[in-house]
C-alpha cells in the first residue's frame, strides 16, 4: 500500500485558542474605526508620522485579558493605551508589498525612477488607448445601488474565469461568507469614501474592476482581476499606472498591495514589509500570561511548518496540467494582402456573442499586434464554421480551425 502523505493539522491548537476570544483581522481597521479594539492607543505612518487614529489615554474595561491581531504592517508605528499594563509579543509571519508614493510629485517621476524602461510602462497605456475606446472611471463616494451590484458581478465572473484558466481557486470568491461580506459591506464604504471602485472601460463594458480601501494617507489594493481576453495589453500593469498616479495626485503616501508575491505587485512596489502577528496579554493576570505565550508558541509553530507546505508544488502542477488540458480549438492563422482573398463565400459575424467568444482574444492579439483600431475590425466566416476572415484597415488574418470543439 503506497504511503500517501497529508501536512500535519494542528487540531490541538483549537482548544486553546477557543480561550482567546478576541481576535482581530489589522486591515478590517481600514473599512471601520469604531472596530479598532480599545486598547490601540494611536496609529501613524512611519517615517512621516502622519496620524491615522488617535485614542490615546482612553479608559476601557474588558473583561477579556488575551488578544491576537493579525496582519498588522510595520510600516505603522502604534501606541497602545495603558501599555505598563500589557505585554505585546511580535511575530513576523508573512511578506507584503508597497509604493512609498512621499517622494514623488507625479507619475512621470515615479514610473522614471522606479523602471529601467519607462517608455514601455508608458506604451502599455498608449497601445491600449490606441486599439480601444477606452476610458477610466473611479467611483469615490458617489455609486448607484444597480452601477455597484453590476460592477460586483462582473469582478466575480473575470475572477472565477481567471482562476479557471489556472485551474486555481481565489479565496476572496470560493468563500461564500467572505464573498457576501465583500458584497455587504463595500457599497456603503464607497458611499463613505472608505472605499473606492476603479474601471477601465472598453465602450461601455468594464475590462478591468478594482476595489481599494482607504485610510487617511494610506491606499490598500484590496482586490482586483481584468477580462483575460485583454490579456495581451498588461491590463494590470496600466492599473497600477493610474491608481498611483491617482495616488499621488491626491497626496496620499502608502499604496499598499497587500501580502503576497505576484508579479505586478514586485514589480511595482518600491518597498516590501513585514506582517506581524501580535500577541497582546495582561501580565498580572496568570491564565492570560499562559494562553499568550502558547498562542505565540502556536503561531511560531504554524509559520515554521509553511516552510515544509508542499501547497506551492501543488499549485504549480496544476496550472502545468490546465495547460496540458486545455480545450481551446487548435488553429493555424496566415496574413494575406488585402487582394488576395474573396469574401463571395462569408459572411460577416459579431464576434463578441457567446457563439464566437473564442474569436475575441484571437482579434485582440491581433489589434495589439498590428496597432489598430477596434472599429477597424470586421470578422467573416465562411459556411462551415472552420475558417475565418479578420480584416483591419492595413491587414487581412485568415484564421482556420483544424480541430476541436469551438465553445
Amino acid at each position: 500500500m503506497r504511503y500517501k502523505y497529508s501536512e500535519p493539522t494542528l487540531d490541538y491548537t483549537n482548544y486553546f485558542m477557543s480561550f482567546i476570544k478576541k481576535r482581530y483581522y489589522f486591515y478590517n481597521f481600514f473599512k471601520s474605526q469604531s472596530s479598532i479594539p480599545p486598547f490601540y492607543g494611536s496609529i501613524a505612518i512611519k517615517p512621516s508620522q502622519t496620524v491615522l487614529y488617535d485614542s490615546l489615554d482612553k479608559d476601557f474595561e474588558e473583561n477579556q485579558s488575551t488578544y491576537k491581531v493579525n496582519h498588522t504592517p510595520d510600516y505603522l508605528y502604534i501606541k497602545y493605551n495603558h501599555e505598563n499594563s500589557f505585554k505585546i509579543k511580535t511575530v513576523s509571519r508573512h511578506i507584503g508589498y508597497a509604493v512609498d508614493l512621499s517622494q514623488y510629485s507625479d507619475i512621470g517621476a515615479y514610473v522614471t525612477h522606479h523602471f529601467k524602461n519607462a517608455r514601455k510602462i508608458k506604451r502599455y497605456v498608449s497601445k491600449l488607448e490606441t486599439c480601444f475606446n477606452i476610458s477610466y472611471k473611479r467611483y469615490y463616494g458617489d455609486i448607484s445601488r444597480d452601477v455597484y451590484e453590476d460592477l460586483l458581478n462582473r469582478l466575480y465572473t473575470m475572477v472565477e474565469k481567471r482562476f479557471c484558466l489556472l485551474n486555481d481557486t481565489n479565496q476572496q470568491i470560493n468563500d461564500t461568507i467572505r464573498w457576501q461580506t465583500t458584497l455587504d459591506e463595500t457599497y456603503s464604504l464607497i458611499r463613505e469614501k472608505r472605499a473606492s471602485l476603479f474601471v477601465i472601460y472598453e465602450d461601455n463594458k468594464p475590462i478591468l474592476i478594482n476595489i481599494a480601501h482607504h485610510w487617511g494617507t494610506i491606499f490598500y489594493d484590496f482586490m482586483f482581476s481584468f477580462d483575460i481576453d485583454y490579456s495581451k495589453f498588461s491590463l494590470g500593469h496600466i492599473s497600477f499606472y493610474k491608481q498611483i498616479e491617482w495616488c499621488i495626485n491626491e497626496g496620499y503616501e502608502i499604496f499598499d498591495t497587500g501580502p503576497g508575491e505576484y508579479h505586478y505587485k514586485k514589480r511595482w512596489s518600491n518597498q516590501s514589509y513585514n506582517l506581524l502577528q501580535h500577541v497582546i496579554y495582561k501580565k498580572s493576570n496568570v491564565k492570560s500570561v499562559v494562553l499568550g505565550n502558547v498562542e505565540v508558541a502556536l503561531t511560531l509553530i504554524k509559520k515554521y511548518s509553511e516552510h515544509f507546505s508542499i501547497k506551492p508544488y501543488i499549485k504549480l502542477k496544476k496550472k502545468r496540467m490546465a495547460k496540458k488540458n486545455d480545450k481551446k480549438p487548435t488553429y493555424k492563422m496566415a496574413c494575406m494582402k488585402t487582394n488576395d482573398f474573396n469574401l463571395d463565400n462569408y459572411q460577416e459575424i459579431d464576434y463578441e456573442i457567446n457563439e464566437y467568444s473564442f474569436l475575441r482574444k484571437t482579434v485582440f492579439d491581433f489589434l495589439y499586434a498590428k496597432s489598430e483600431h477596434k472599429d477597424d475590425i470586421k470578422v467573416f466566416k465562411n459556411n462551415d464554421d472552420t475558417r475565418f476572415i479578420i480584416k483591419g484597415k492595413n491587414i487581412v488574418i485568415q484564421y482556420d480551425v483544424l480541430y476541436g470543439a469551438i465553445n
